[in-house]
């Protein structure tokens, strides 16, 4: 299933579910995380779809938001990044054996959350 298809499973936030038809319809590039259903992704707002995703992290004081990633993060591919332990809304280098994995082919994990 392509991850544009794809949101966070209630149930098993680590895991990834089909995303709802009226988000299916959306690009991901458009959406950010929805505050009421954080498992769920919502339209983002008109400042943050002018800005690309790769240049984007989460908002330490809104999480469901996207705000522009650091001058560091944005010179990492997404690809490359994993979640930050210490500031869970900030983007860190993903570690060389998961830098091998495509995203396509990761889900968080369970019991470290920050990593794929």
């Amino acid at each position: 299933m392509p991850p544009s298809q794809t949101s966070f499973n209630a149930a098993q936030p680590y895991k990834l579910q089909c995303r709802s038809a009226k988000q299916a319809s959306m690009p991901v590039s458009q959406t950010s995380f929805n505050a009421g259903q954080p498992n769920k992704l919502q339209c983002r707002s008109v400042k943050q779809a002018s800005m690309p995703v790769s240049q984007t992290s989460f908002h330490t004081a809104q999480s469901n938001k996207l705000q522009c990633r650091s001058v560091k993060q944005a010179s990492i591919p997404v690809s490359q990044t994993s979640f930050h332990t210490a500031q869970s809304n900030k983007l860190q280098c993903r570690s060389p054996k998961e830098a091998l994995i495509p995203l396509s082919q990761t889900s968080f994990n369970a019991a470290q959350p920050n990593k794929l």
